[in-house]
């Protein structure tokens, strides 16, 4: 597995791409259409993706051995700890270890990883769970447009 920087507008729009795969596969059960896509806007266009960069966040394509973009990551680093604001594998290659081995990955920055995931988004609630994450608190976030993100926010330590 292999890991590249997104640092130039083929791999912005690849990660904004695959956004539009993913979201609606792994939220349908849980997010109505319009909100996915105003999610999608908000944080996953183009631009949002470019503005999150100059605001300091690393967008990071995960690949297979044979170099296949796999999924995407992204993370803001901080003083005390790592923020994982985006970590998703697409369809075909979900359930493979690339989520496990991203988190890997992120550990050897030695520093605590903090993530909000959606409440009813079971399987990525366990998903963290499984891999030491811990619940800490319970957060409701006004994102615009009278949506809100109701999440969890977890601690890998």
């Amino acid at each position: 597995m292999n890991y590249k920087l997104v640092e130039n507008l083929e791999d912005i729009k690849n990660v904004s791409m695959m956004s539009s795969i993913i979201w609606p596969i792994a939220y349908k059960d849980i997010l109505s259409i319009e909100q996915i896509q105003y999610m999608l806007n908000k944080y996953l266009s183009i631009d949002s993706i470019k503005e999150a960069i100059n605001d300091g966040y690393t967008f990071i394509n995960i690949l297979n051995d044979k170099n296949d973009i796999v999924g995407f990551l992204s993370y803001k680093l901080n003083v005390d700890k790592l923020f994982l604001s985006k970590l998703y594998i697409l369809p075909k290659y979900q359930n493979k270890g690339y989520a496990s081995k991203a988190i890997e990955y992120l550990r050897g920055f030695n520093l605590p990883i903090e993530l909000t995931v959606n409440k009813n988004n079971k399987k990525a609630y366990e998903k963290y769970q499984h891999l030491g994450f811990k619940n800490i608190k319970s957060v409701i976030t006004d994102i615009g447009n009278s949506y809100v993100m109701d999440d969890y926010v977890m601690l890998l330590k």
